[in-house]
C-alpha cells in the first residue's frame, strides 16, 4: 500500500499541482469564450459542473485524449453521482438505480477505451495517473481493472471540489460588499499588461491580467478565509480521527473512555459548527472568521475544524481543490471579471444544500442568464455581466434533486406568553409530576375499545384521562347522530368569514359530545397547486389570503366550542400520488426555494398560528428530501423557532420514520407508539434524545387541553365513538341551534358562472321541469359500510386500491350525488336532501309536472320542458389524485340535453375545479352553477337558489381555466414514472399558482379568481387609501408585521332590485411580485338601493416580501397599487401609495 499512497504524491501543493489547475483554469477560459454574446439561459451550477468537470478530465487524463470527445461524459458522471448510494445498497441495482448504473457503466465504457488505446501515446497524462497506473501494473492488474480503478479518481476528483467553487460564489455575490472587498485584494497582486492605453476603473478590462497564484494564499486572507469558511458551512460529512491517548470525556453524566489508537468518527455538522469554536453565530456566514481570531481562537478553530475529505488517501479531490489555483483562482478571475445580481435587484439568493453518500458538499441548481466573456487565470480575462434568474431554487432535476433540508437542532421549548400563559402555568404544574414513562405515555398512540382514530395515554393516578384523536372535515366520521356539513372548498366559495367561524363552532360542538378532544383539522394544505389534487377540496382555497383567513376563523369556531384543532398538512402536501412510501419507493418530494416556502404555503399556517392553533399536523411528503415529520428545519426551525409555536406537532398517522423525530420537533405519534415507546424511555435514558425534549412534548400537548378547557366539563374521551355494529348507547351531538347555519353554508358556495337571458330564478310557476344526470339522486345506500363512511358512497371503485399509488378513476362518481369528496375529511351525515327529492317537494307544492331520467347517456326530451336540469360532478378523494378536469360522459350527457332543450340549466357538484368549455358556450345552455360540496342540505340550498328564495352570492375560490394545459402546475409528479424510487417535485413555479399566473402570463381563463354572478347588481363608486408612517426594511420584531400600514374605504351600492350579498374584495400590486395578490374581503349584505363603506387594514405583512438573505420580512420601498372590486380581473378602484 506504500506505493499507492506515493503515487498521490503529485496532488501535494507543488508543480506537478499547479501544472494541472492551470490547465484547469486555461480550459474553463476557453469555455468560457464559447458562450454567445447574446443572452442566453443556462443552469449555473449545471454551468460549473460540467465546465470543470470536463476541464479536470483533460487535467488527469491529458489534453488530446478519447475521453474529452464524448459529450456525455460529464452528464454520466453524475448520474453515477446522483444515484450512487442505491446503486450500491439496492439489489438488482440496473432496476433500482438505473441512471447511476448506466452512467457508470458508460464512463467505464470511456475509461477503458482510453487506457486501452490513449494513454500509452498521450504524453500530457497527469503525474498522478502515470504513477497510480504504474502501481496497478506493478501489482498485474488488467488494463481493464486498471480503467476501472481510475473511474474512482475521477469521481473523488470532482465531486465535492466542484460543489465548493458554486458555494463560493453563491456566499460572495450575494455580498455585495463582500465583493468589493475582494476585487480591491485581488486588484493589489494582479499584474496588468495595458493594451489599448485604458486608464482608471476601465483599465482592467482593457489589460492583459496575470495572477501570480502562488501568491494568492499568502496576499490575499480574506479570498482564502472565504473559502475555508463556505467549506466549514457547506460540508456534511464525517470525518475519522485516530485517538492519540487515552482520553476520558463526560456528556450529562455519562462518562466514557477513547482508547488510545482507536478510530472515531465525527461529523463535520457537530464541530464545525461549535459554539466554543466559532461563536455564537457558528450557523452564518462570516467571511472574515478565518482572519480575525487570536491565537487561541485559532488554535480551537483548527481543532474543530472539518473541511470535505478524509485526508489525502480517503480524498484527493481536496487536495486538487485545496492547492488554492484551481477555486481559489477560479473565484478570484469571477470576483475580477463580472458581477452576478438579480434582474430586479437585490441580492443573490444562496440555495439549499445536497449531500449524496460520497458527498461532503452538497449539490445545488441555479439558472443564470449570461453575456460573453473571458476568464484566465495566469493568462487573461475580459469583463462583462452575469446575470441571475431571480428563482435560485436548488431543486430541480439531476443532481440538485436530492437536495436535504437543512438541520436545525436543538427543538426549542414552549414559552408560554400570550393566549397560552395560564395553560402553560397549568401545564407545567402537571407534568412536574410525572415520570419519564409517563410523560412519553402522554405523547404516543394506543389501541382502544373506541373507534377513534387515535388515542392517547392516560394517567390514571392523577386523574388525567387522556385524549381522543379523530376526523373529519366536515363533520364527526364513522359515527351516528352527527350533521354532514359543507365541505371547507365549499365554504371557501362563501368567502363568508363570519359563516365560517360559526361553522367551525358548531361543528366542534359535535366533536365534543362525541368525546373528541382533538378535531383533525382544518387544513391550510394542500393549497391547490396542482389542479389534479385528491384533496384540494378539503382546503378552502388556492390563495394562501384567503385559505389563512378561513382557517383562523375556523380554529377559532372550533376551540370557542371546546376541542383542540389540528392545523394541516405542514407542508407543501399538493398531491396525493406518492405521498407516502409504498413498495420501495419512497413519498414525493416537494422541492420548494424559501421564498416561495414563505410568501404562499407557510403564509396560511402563519394566520393558523396567531389564530392559537393548539396542535399541527406534519405530513407524509417529504419537503426538500426529508421527511415531514422529521423535518428539522421546518418544525425546530420555522415552526417552533421563527413562528414560536407554542402548541403540539402530531404527525399524520404512521409518518413517522425514526426515533430522531423527538430532536426535530415532533411531539405525538399516532396511531400507536411508532418508534418511540420503549424505544423512546431507552433514548432519554442513554442521552440520544434529552428529557427537556420529553417534557416539552407533554407539556405542550397538556398546554393545548387545558387552552380550550378541557379540564373542565368535557365528556369521557371516546363516550361517543363506538362499533356501529355493536349494541351501543346513542349519543346525539346535533344541536337544533346549528340547522341555520348549516343550510346557509350550503346556500353560500353554490357558484353562478352563466346566466343567460335571466334564466335564474325561475320567474313563474313552471309547469314541467325535466331533471336529468346521475348526480341528481341519493345514492342506493347509506348504512354502515366502509364504503359510505369514506364518502365512496357515490364511487365505491376508490375503495379498492393501496392509498397514494398510482389508480385511474372515472372522474365523474356515477353513482349518486356527492356532498363531499372522499376518505378521512367526509362523515355520514343526517340525512341527504338530493336534488331531485327537492325539486319534487317544491312541485308537488306547485302543481308542476316533473320528468326524470338519471341513467341514460342521450335521454329523451319532452320538448314541452319549461326547464331542463342537468346534474353532473367531479369527484375526488384522498388517497388519488384526479386523472382530468372534465370526463367525456358527462360532457356528452350535457350536449345531448341542451341539443334538444331550449332552456338547459347545468349544476355540477365539484369537489375541485372542474372545466366547462366543452359545452358552456352552447346556446341553449343558458345558466350553469358550480355546486361545489354542499353537505346534507344540498337539494334544499340549490332549490331556494333556484326559485328565488335565496341569492347566489358564492365566489370561485379558485380559477377556472378553458383548458388543461392553461395551468402552471397541473399533474402530480411521478405519475408514470419508471424506474424512479425517489419521486422529485420541483415546485418551479413559485408563488406563480393559478391567478397569480394566469395574469403574469396575460392568460385569459373562463371564470377568473373570486368571480360568481348575482341575482342583483353592484356598483363600485370611489376609493382612498390612508397611509401611516412605516419604513421600509425589516420589521423591528414579530408584533411589527401586524401593525396596520393602510386603511383603504370604498363605496359599494346595490343597484338592483333585490336584496343581496357581494364579496368586495382587495388586491395589493406589491414590487417585484406577482402583478396583483389578495389582501382582504368582506361579505357585504345589503338591500336593494341600500350602499355602504368598506373598510380594510393593509398589515406591514400583507405589504412585505420574505428576504432570502436576512430571513425577515421585509417592506419595499416604492409604489403599492390597490385594487379594489368584484373578482380578481374586475376591480373598477384603484389608487397608489408610495412606502
Amino acid at each position: 500500500m506504500d506505493d499507492e499512497h506515493r503515487s498521490y504524491a503529485p496532488l501535494l501543493p507543488g508543480r506537478e499541482l499547479q501544472e494541472m489547475n492551470t490547465y484547469v483554469l486555461n480550459k474553463i477560459s476557453t469555455t468560457i469564450n464559447s458562450i454567445g454574446k447574446d443572452f442566453e439561459t443556462i443552469k449555473m451550477y449545471q454551468w460549473v459542473r460540467d465546465s470543470f468537470t470536463m476541464a479536470t478530465v483533460g487535467s488527469l487524463f491529458g489534453d488530446k485524449n478519447s475521453l474529452m470527445d464524448d459529450p456525455n461524459l460529464s452528464q454520466n458522471l453524475w448520474d453515477y453521482d446522483a444515484g450512487m448510494a442505491n446503486l450500491l445498497m439496492q439489489p438488482l441495482p440496473s432496476i433500482t438505480a438505473p441512471k447511476a448504473y448506466n452512467g457508470r457503466a458508460k464512463v467505464q465504457a470511456a475509461l477503458r477505451k482510453y487506457f486501452r488505446e490513449d494513454f500509452n501515446r498521450i504524453p500530457d497524462a497527469s503525474a498522478v495517473i502515470k504513477r497510480r497506473v504504474a502501481v496497478d501494473r506493478k501489482w498485474g492488474l488488467p488494463i481493464d481493472d486498471v480503467a476501472d480503478h481510475e473511474f474512482g479518481m475521477l469521481f473523488v476528483s470532482v465531486t465535492n471540489a466542484i460543489p465548493t467553487l458554486f458555494w463560493m460564489m453563491c456566499c460572495v455575490f450575494h455580498d455585495p460588499d463582500l465583493v468589493t472587498s475582494l476585487q480591491r485584494e485581488l486588484e493589489a497582486i494582479v499584474i496588468t499588461e495595458n493594451q489599448d492605453n485604458a486608464t482608471g476603473s476601465e483599465h482592467l478590462q482593457a489589460s492583459k491580467c496575470t495572477f501570480p497564484v502562488a501568491k494568492l494564499n499568502s496576499e490575499c486572507p480574506l479570498l482564502v478565509s472565504t473559502y475555508k469558511e463556505v467549506m466549514r458551512l457547506t460540508n456534511r460529512s464525517t470525518g475519522t480521527r485516530r485517538v492519540v491517548e487515552d482520553t476520558v470525556i463526560t456528556s450529562e453524566a455519562q462518562t466514557y473512555l477513547l482508547k488510545k489508537g482507536a478510530n472515531i468518527q465525527i461529523p463535520a455538522i457537530i464541530t464545525n459548527f461549535l459554539p466554543e469554536a466559532w461563536g455564537e453565530n457558528a450557523h452564518e456566514f462570516d467571511p472574515r472568521r478565518f482572519i480575525t481570531a487570536d491565537r487561541e481562537t485559532e488554535r480551537a478553530q483548527n481543532r474543530a475544524f472539518n473541511p470535505f475529505g478524509g485526508g489525502k488517501h480517503l480524498c484527493p479531490g481536496r487536495f486538487f481543490a485545496d492547492s488554492d489555483a484551481e477555486v481559489l483562482g477560479a473565484r478570484a478571475a469571477l470576483v475580477l471579471g463580472f458581477e452576478i445580481e438579480t434582474p430586479k435587484g437585490g441580492r443573490v439568493d444562496v440555495p439549499c444544500i445536497n449531500n449524496n453518500l460520497a458527498e461532503a458538499v452538497g449539490k445545488p441548481l441555479m439558472s443564470v442568464q449570461e453575456t460573453d466573456f473571458e476568464i484566465y487565470v495566469g493568462i487573461m480575462w475580459s469583463s462583462t455581466s452575469l446575470t441571475a434568474v431571480t428563482q435560485l431554487l436548488a431543486l430541480s432535476t439531476g443532481a440538485a434533486a436530492l437536495a436535504q433540508s437543512p438541520e436545525v437542532y436543538p427543538s426549542p421549548s414552549g414559552k408560554g406568553t400570550g393566549i397560552w400563559k395560564d395553560a402553560y402555568a397549568n401545564a407545567r404544574k402537571f407534568v412536574d409530576q410525572l415520570t419519564v414513562e409517563e410523560k412519553i405515555n402522554i405523547t404516543r398512540g394506543y389501541a382502544s375499545d373506541n373507534v377513534c382514530a387515535g388515542n392517547t395515554g392516560s394517567i390514571p393516578r392523577l386523574g388525567w384521562p387522556g385524549m381522543c384523536l379523530h376526523d373529519a372535515g366536515n363533520g364527526v366520521r364513522a359515527t351516528d347522530l352527527v350533521n354532514s356539513y359543507p365541505s371547507a372548498l365549499h365554504i371557501g366559495a362563501a368567502w363568508d368569514k363570519n359563516l365560517t367561524y360559526h361553522r367551525g363552532y358548531w361543528m366542534g360542538k359535535e366533536f365534543k359530545a362525541k368525546g373528541v378532544n382533538v378535531l383533525l383539522g382544518p387544513n391550510a394544505g394542500p393549497l391547490g397547486r396542482i389542479p389534479l389534487g385528491g384533496r384540494n377540496w378539503e382546503g378552502f382555497s388556492v390563495d394562501p389570503y384567503l385559505s389563512g383567513q378561513l382557517n383562523a376563523e375556523t380554529i377559532v369556531g372550533h376551540q370557542d366550542a371546546g376541542v383542540i384543532a389540528n392545523l394541516k398538512h405542514f407542508i407543501g402536501n399538493e398531491q396525493e400520488t406518492y405521498r407516502r412510501p409504498y413498495f420501495g419507493v419512497e413519498a414525493a418530494s416537494s422541492n420548494i426555494d424559501d421564498k416561495t416556502l414563505h410568501e404562499f404555503y407557510l403564509w396560511p399556517f402563519v394566520d393558523g398560528v396567531k389564530a392559537g392553533a393548539a396542535s399541527i399536523m406534519c405530513s407524509y411528503n417529504r419537503i426538500n428530501n426529508t421527511y415531514g415529520c422529521e423535518n428539522s428545519k421546518l418544525m425546530n426551525g420555522i415552526l417552533k423557532g421563527e413562528l414560536e409555536y407554542e402548541g403540539f406537532v402530531l404527525l399524520d398517522w404512521n409518518a413517522q420514520h425514526n426515533l430522531q423525530s423527538a430532536n426535530s420537533g415532533l411531539d405525538m405519534v399516532m396511531p400507536l407508539g411508532g418508534n418511540w415507546g420503549q424505544n423512546l424511555t431507552d433514548a432519554v435514558a442513554n442521552g440520544t434524545v434529552s428529557e427537556s425534549r420529553v417534557t416539552d412534548m407533554a407539556t405542550r400537548i397538556l398546554a393545548a387541553w387545558y387552552l380550550v378547557g378541557q379540564d373542565t366539563d368535557f365528556p369521557t374521551p371516546g363516550i361517543g365513538m363506538k362499533n356501529l355494529t355493536e349494541p351501543h348507547e346513542q349519543v346525539d351531538a346535533r344541536d337544533p341551534d346549528s340547522r341555520p347555519n348549516i343550510l346557509e353554508g350550503a346556500i353560500a358556495g353554490h357558484v353562478l358562472v352563466k346566466n343567460e337571458n335571466n334564466a335564474l330564478p325561475f320567474s313563474e310557476k313552471l309547469n314541467m321541469i325535466s331533471v336529468f344526470g346521475y348526480d341528481a339522486t341519493v345514492p342506493d345506500t347509506k348504512n354502515t359500510d366502509k364504503l359510505f363512511e369514506l364518502g365512496y358512497y357515490s364511487s365505491p371503485e376508490m375503495a379498492q386500491a393501496v392509498l397514494g399509488t398510482e389508480r385511474h378513476f372515472d372522474q365523474a362518481a356515477k353513482g349518486g350525488t356527492i356532498v363531499s369528496g372522499g376518505r378521512a375529511a367526509a362523515n355520514g351525515p343526517s340525512y341527504i336532501l338530493d336534488p331531485l327529492s327537492s325539486i319534487q317537494h317544491r312541485a308537488a307544492r306547485d302543481g308542476s309536472w316533473v320528468n326524470w331520467d338519471l341513467t341514460s347517456p342521450n335521454p329523451g326530451v319532452n320538448a314541452a320542458s319549461d326547464v331542463c336540469l342537468v346534474f353532473i360532478n367531479a369527484m375526488a378523494t384522498e388517497g388519488w389524485d384526479r386523472d382530468g378536469l372534465h370526463d367525456d360522459f358527462s360532457d356528452g350527457l350535457v350536449l345531448n340535453v341542451a341539443s334538444k332543450c331550449v332552456n338547459t340549466i347545468v349544476v355540477i357538484h365539484a369537489a375541485g375545479i372542474r372545466l366547462v368549455d366543452q359545452w358552456i358556450d352552447h346556446p341553449n345552455i343558458t345558466a350553469t352553477v358550480i355546486a361545489h360540496l354542499p353537505g346534507q342540505d344540498s337539494g334544499e340550498a340549490l332549490v331556494q337558489l333556484l326559485y328565488g328564495e335565496a341569492s347566489f352570492s358564492g365566489k370561485l375560490p379558485y380559477t377556472l381555466a378553458k383548458n388543461e394545459s392553461d395551468y402552471s402546475a397541473y399533474k402530480p409528479c411521478g405519475r408514470g414514472e419508471t424506474n424512479t424510487t425517489s419521486p422529485q417535485c420541483d415546485f418551479t413555479e413559485g408563488v406563480y399558482i393559478d391567478y397569480r399566473d394566469f395574469d403574469a402570463k396575460n392568460i385569459t381563463p373562463r371564470y377568473e379568481f373570486g368571480f360568481g354572478l348575482s341575482y342583483t347588481t353592484f356598483e363600485y363608486s370611489s376609493i382612498s387609501v390612508k397611509t401611516q408612517k412605516a419604513e421600509a426594511g425589516a420589521a423591528a420584531n414579530p408584533d411589527a408585521l401586524w401593525s396596520t400600514v393602510a386603511t383603504v374605504h370604498a363605496s359599494l351600492n346595490n343597484t338592483g332590485s333585490r336584496a343581496g350579498q357581494e364579496v368586495v374584495q382587495l388586491y395589493v400590486a406589491i414590487p417585484n411580485s406577482p402583478p396583483k395578490q389578495l389582501r382582504g374581503f368582506e361579505k357585504m349584505p345589503l338591500e336593494s338601493g341600500q350602499g355602504a363603506d368598506v373598510q380594510f387594514e393593509l398589515t406591514r405583512r400583507d405589504l412585505s416580501v420574505w428576504d432570502v438573505v436576512i430571513q425577515k420580512w421585509t417592506l419595499q420601498e416604492g409604489e403599492y397599487s390597490v385594487f379594489v372590486g368584484a373578482s380578481s380581473r374586475d376591480l373598477p378602484l384603484s389608487e397608489v401609495f408610495t412606502i
